[in-house]
Parts: structure tokens; C-alpha cells; sequence
């Protein structure tokens, strides 16, 4: 009997020695997250957003561009997104906001864009998305921090939005709108007579979106 089942193994290692073992790529955890992630936020937007993906194979800091919808009609009303993702986000009672260390060239590209950014932090264990606009937190230290490679940006937790939402908050359609003195929109009311506020700040978001810029 141990004879035949030295044989059997004898033969086993034969074969095993003659097989190639073949290297396939990894599905690494940090991709699967950050997927998951995009997924996620990707359909949350889709509420009240046209959100299209940015090509994977150029990453400069940018994942998606959305546009506001109301009513079922695009608006011109424009952002960009940069995604994160995390398995479970470490959140207690006494938590305020979440931290993301982002490279300053990121800052910088963001900082060169018409739209503004947005950074999102995705807790993929509850499909919570939090959210801040990163340039207001530095934009008054844009030459301080060119000497440092990474700077930490706080994503406040207040800042949520899940399945759950029926409504882009107010403060994230503000981000999106440049702001615009009311003198100057008093100006430009005499230049476009007839014209109401909001359809004023329609056009300067439009002009501003094209490359425009405002005196």
C-alpha cells in the first residue's frame, strides 16, 4: 500500500514540476475600494446631476464632471469631483470632520480649473458622502504650501449626502455659483434691463464657465 502511494506522489511532483505558474494581475484592495467608492457616489449624484467619468488612465485629480439638473433640465451649473473612498470612515460622537492628505500639484490643477472641485470621502461600510470644497480651507495660502508636497484638507461630517438625500444641500450649489457683489449686479441689471437676479447670475455663470472673467 505505501509502495502504490509513494508511487502516486512520486508522479504528482513530476507533473506539478512541469506546470507554469502564470502571473495575472492583482485586483489590489485600494482599487476595489476606490471603485466602490465611485460607484456609489456616481449614483447618489445621478439624483440630481448629469455625472460623467473622467478617463481612468489620466489621473491629474479630477474623477468626474457634473452638471445640475432642475426639472429635468440641464443647467449651467458646472462642478468636478475628486473621489476617495474608505472601507469604514472612523467616525465618533465627538467627530467633526474627516482628513485627506492631498499633493499640493493636485491643489495646484484644482486651483486652475473654472468649476469648482469638489472632494468627496466615501464610507463604502454606510454609502455616507462627505463632501467639502478644499480651495476655500487654502486659497489664501496657495504660495505658502507650494513648498510642501501634501496638505491635509478637512472634510466636515455635517457635509453628507446618501440615498437618503432628496436634496443638494444649499451650501453645495453656493460652491458651484461664483459669487457676485450686489453693486456689480446692479451694474450689469442697467446693461441686461429686464433681466432678474437669478438670470443675471445665469449669464455671469456661463461667462465664467467659458474662460470669462468679471472686473
Amino acid at each position: 500500500f505505501w509502495n502504490i502511494v509513494e508511487n502516486l506522489l512520486y508522479n504528482v511532483r513530476n507533473k506539478m514540476e512541469g506546470i507554469i505558474i502564470m502571473k495575472i494581475p492583482k485586483y489590489a484592495h485600494n482599487k476595489q475600494i476606490g471603485n466602490i467608492a465611485a460607484d456609489t457616489l456616481k449614483s447618489i449624484l445621478q439624483k440630481f446631476a448629469i455625472v460623467n467619468p473622467h478617463d481612468e488612465s489620466i489621473d491629474l485629480g479630477i474623477d468626474m464632471r457634473g452638471q445640475i439638473v432642475e426639472n429635468e433640465i440641464p443647467q449651467e451649473q458646472f462642478f468636478n469631483i475628486q473621489c476617495k473612498g474608505t472601507d469604514e470612515a472612523d467616525i465618533t460622537s465627538s467627530t467633526l470632520y474627516l482628513t485627506i492628505q492631498i499633493k499640493v500639484s493636485t491643489i495646484n490643477y484644482w486651483n486652475q480649473q473654472n468649476e469648482v472641485t469638489f472632494l468627496f470621502l466615501v464610507d463604502n461600510s454606510t454609502q455616507n458622502c462627505y463632501w467639502c470644497n478644499p480651495l476655500e480651507q487654502i486659497e489664501s495660502r496657495i504660495d505658502e504650501i507650494q513648498e510642501q508636497d501634501k496638505v491635509n484638507i478637512r472634510v466636515p461630517i455635517e457635509n453628507c449626502i446618501n440615498k437618503q438625500t432628496l436634496k443638494l444641500p444649499s451650501n453645495f450649489i453656493n460652491d458651484i455659483n461664483i459669487e457676485v457683489e450686489q453693486d456689480i449686479l446692479d451694474e450689469i441689471a442697467v446693461s441686461f434691463k429686464g433681466l432678474n437676479e437669478f438670470q443675471i447670475n445665469q449669464i455671469l455663470n456661463l461667462a465664467y464657465q467659458n474662460g470669462g472673467y468679471i472686473d
